[in-house]
């Protein structure tokens, strides 16, 4: 058997200056607080969804409230990693973040579900910003294996924004009205203004701008569009074999073929080919939005399993996924130490992935209580969290420094279309098999046979979650060992 050699990358040899703590935190402090409304906005309407749909539309298409914030974020990080590498990622950055705070304005004030839909297109053009730019601000300050350690808290503090996201947004929507979930970003954007304007201009490499693949991108976003409006509409707007439903798939076939067409010929393709070239990106890359796919569909869906399933109230089933928040954190500062002190990565991200496959899929085949999702959801936690730092990192290494917003870009657009599908996905598979409900009148009460098939369902879901998170650990099995 021949062993495989470690897959090489332009940081092997850190820089001889390396950033001390107390200078990089007061960077962290500035960058982190973008982040985290970034991460909180992804999750935040989770545990209001049902609220929302009774007074904006129907539970059915209230999973785009979340798909059109990530496939808006997916869409715009290309952009914002290279014009971030280009002319400074703090400049670029203030940007992003005026966007977001446009689009929770947006939000506050809409009166249909469409209007909210749209302004959370906008603030997803915005937040990718937010979330790359971070991420390749501390990759500019600090060396590789530096990036373990202060990765650990910049995974903490996007993971625990999205597991608090249900949490807040529970007791929002319990105690006020939701349009408050949109309006507390407004003097969070005004802090996070305040930091931003402290920290230095930082590096620019003006050739990274040259060739900015907006047709890609273009074709990208319908593409996206197309399928995951058929994947979430078939079914109750239209039926899965009319003309309709045939003409969506032709549409995103016919434009996903374009786009790979156009990304070969492209001398600068915004899914950077050539990056995927390298069989431990590409892989890592699979894995990672087979991961997101179904973390994300656990978040969204979970609250909605508590309240319709389980019948608990908005805040409890927030304060229910407190354990999954705890759990990430946890895990996320173990592999990073772990990453850090050995140089390894691969085994964090097999085990984490495997061991998250079995805690999703005691989730789906236990008995329906809320002890049975707290114990799995800090076991879930801890698996989740210990894969997120190591990919990013990994990811930056292969890359190297002076393509670290490309990177950046690469791993949220496939965390980012991993968890649309996911989403999307999960939510056709679970109302397929409630089509005869009326699910805004089960908001407000059930019977006995109503709930236990929407227990049915969600168990089912949960299973389709275990297996793509079995996937992705498979997909990192085979990917090629890279020394840190």
């Amino acid at each position: 058997m021949t062993t495989k050699s470690p897959v090489p990358f332009p940081d092997a040899v850190p820089p001889v200056e390396t950033i001390s703590t107390r200078r990089f935190l007061s960077v962290f402090i500035a960058v982190a607080f973008p982040m985290f409304m970034s991460g909180i906005d992804q999750t935040l309407l989770a545990t209001a969804t049902p609220t929302i749909a009774l007074e904006l539309g129907a539970l059915q298409d209230a999973s785009w409230i979340a798909v059109a914030y990530l496939l808006a974020t997916v869409v715009i990080v290309p952009v914002y990693g290279r014009l971030g590498d280009a002319f400074g990622r703090r400049r670029v950055m203030i940007i992003a973040l005026s966007v977001f705070t446009l689009g929770a304005l947006l939000c506050a004030v809409a009166q249909s579900l469409p209007q909210l839909v749209a302004g959370r297109v906008v603030q997803g053009l915005g937040g990718g910003g937010l979330v790359t730019l971070a991420q390749s601000l501390i990759g500019e300050l600090a060396p590789p294996r530096q990036r373990f350690r202060f990765q650990v808290y910049i995974t903490g503090t996007f993971t625990s924004a999205s597991f608090c996201g249900p949490v807040i947004g529970g007791l929002i929507v319990t105690h006020s009205h939701w349009r408050w979930l949109f309006l507390i970003h407004l003097p969070m954007a005004a802090f996070a203004f305040w930091r931003l304007s402290k920290l230095p201009t930082g590096a620019r490499h003006p050739e990274q701008a040259r060739n900015l693949d907006l047709g890609g991108i273009a074709l990208f976003a319908i593409a996206a569009a197309s399928s995951l409006y058929w994947l979430t509409s078939a079914g109750h707007h239209f039926a899965w074999d009319s003309p309709t439903s045939f003409a969506l798939l032709a549409v995103a076939a016919g434009f996903f073929a374009w786009l790979a067409r156009q990304q070969r010929s492209h001398p600068a393709p915004f899914l950077a080919v050539d990056l995927l070239g390298n069989k431990a990106m590409l892989r890592l890359m699979i894995a990672t939005a087979l991961f997101s796919a179904a973390m994300f569909a656990l978040i969204f869906f979970l609250p909605i399993y508590l309240q319709l399933g389980l019948r608990l109230s908005p805040s409890t089933s927030g304060l229910l996924l407190l354990p999954l928040t705890t759990g990430t954190v946890i895990g996320s500062m173990f592999a990073g130490k772990f990453a850090a002190r050995t140089g390894e990565t691969k085994i964090t991200l097999v085990v984490g992935l495997a061991m998250g496959s079995v805690s999703l899929a005691l989730l789906a085949l236990l008995p329906a209580n809320a002890t049975t999702v707290g114990v799995l959801g800090l076991f879930a936690g801890a698996c989740f969290g210990g894969v997120m730092p190591v990919s990013q990192v990994v990811s930056q290494a292969i890359a190297g420094r002076t393509r670290l917003g490309v990177a950046g870009a690469l791993v949220t657009i496939f965390r980012f279309v991993g968890a649309a599908a996911g989403t999307a996905m999960t939510g056709a598979l679970v109302y397929a098999m409630l089509p005869e409900m009326d699910l805004r009148a089960l908001v407000r009460a059930a019977d006995a046979a109503q709930t236990a098939a929407i227990i049915s369902a969600f168990h089912i879901a949960f299973l389709f979650a275990a297996g793509l998170t079995a996937m992705a650990a498979w997909v990192a099995s085979r990917m090629p060992r890279v020394s840190i």
